[in-house]
């Protein structure tokens, strides 16, 4: 399997409203006053995160429209501070999915202003990860399609074979889309953990489900054409007929061979051969008593073996009948 965790709020806590703080401390504006403004997540955003602007050029954009003035440092500075603390259950989770064998990977719609700090700051990230995925490298971002594509086809998995951790409802909705099992992280840390366990756990009733799923259905149906078909009592009907019709159809057969002397040596050697493999231990009784019905039928006049051998194609019949109707050929 495949995890996928995003990493503000899943696998490190994030808070703008320091972000906020720091600024308004540098610009001596109330921080009440900057909570006031809309801080939104626009275009010039998005191009920063997919590495499309330089961060001079992003923070430049972004103070004009957050009404800013701040140097570029004081914004680099506040912008880094977005970052709390690591959360070290994930961690644990991360690193105990890998010791099941399990891929466990970062996707992160970030920058190089915070991939310049976070790294450092939490190497726990690193070493819990078989790789990070950045957006700003890969010039894409979530919740495009693209993205999830793009780390399907770099791990080798399907979509059915891996699950998405993000606090993101639209990024979740994206994964989803893909066929990916998302699970929207949220609320409290303890929250997280049991989500992720919850996760770990709803991906191996899935899989056994997934593998299972044929075999019942293919159960299901054989039970129903059972039933439907009456097949009990034609397996019934049908062994019944066939240990009938085996008496008949071998003394036509020997009495054919006798018939005629120049297969002496053929009968004798099919007789030996059925006895030997098709006869249980009592063989020598059933012989005496079959060698007798031949050598009684051999006297039948016309009419007799005529009707001898009408009775054992009729018995024939009626068991290719009841095989066409289990097979419906």
């Amino acid at each position: 399997m495949l995890y996928i965790f995003d990493l503000g709020n899943v696998i490190v806590d994030i808070d703008f409203n320091r972000v906020l703080g720091a600024w308004s401390d540098f610009s001596r504006v109330p921080l009440a006053t900057f909570k006031s403004r809309i801080f939104a997540m626009g275009e010039t955003f998005h191009q920063h995160e997919r590495g499309e602007i330089s961060d001079e050029a992003f923070a430049e954009r972004f103070c004009q429209e957050m009404g800013l003035s701040l140097s570029y440092e004081q914004f680099s500075h506040g912008w880094q501070a977005v970052f709390v603390a690591v959360r070290p259950e994930v961690i644990d989770i991360m690193h105990k999915l890998r010791e099941q064998g399990h891929r466990v990977v970062v996707l992160s719609n970030t920058n190089r202003l915070h991939t310049t700090f976070w790294p450092e700051e939490y190497p726990e990230v690193k070493a819990a990860a078989d790789k990070i995925y950045l957006s700003q490298e890969m010039g894409m971002r979530k919740p495009e399609a693209r993205i999830y594509q793009a780390v399907l086809q770099a791990e080798g998995f399907t979509a059915a074979d891996a699950v998405f951790f993000d606090d993101n409802a639209d990024n979740i909705e994206g994964a989803n889309q893909l066929g990916i099992t998302s699970i929207l992280v949220t609320g409290k840390r303890d929250d997280t953990r049991l989500l992720c366990e919850a996760a770990m756990l709803k991906t191996v009733h899935q899989k056994a489900t997934h593998h299972t799923r044929p075999l019942r259905a293919w159960l299901k149906l054989l039970w129903h054409r059972i039933d439907e078909d009456n097949m009990t009592t034609l397996a019934g009907n049908l062994a019944y007929v066939s240990l009938l019709s085996l008496v008949p159809l071998v003394a036509v057969i020997f009495a054919l061979f006798s018939a005629f002397p120049m297969f002496a040596d053929v009968s004798l050697q099919l007789r030996h051969f059925v006895f030997a493999n098709f006869i249980p231990a009592t063989g020598d009784v059933i012989q005496n008593y079959i060698e007798q019905f031949v050598a009684n039928s051999s006297k039948m006049t016309a009419v007799g073996a005529c009707g001898l051998i009408v009775t054992a194609l009729l018995l024939m019949y009626a068991i290719d009948n009841a095989l066409n109707t289990i097979w419906r050929s």
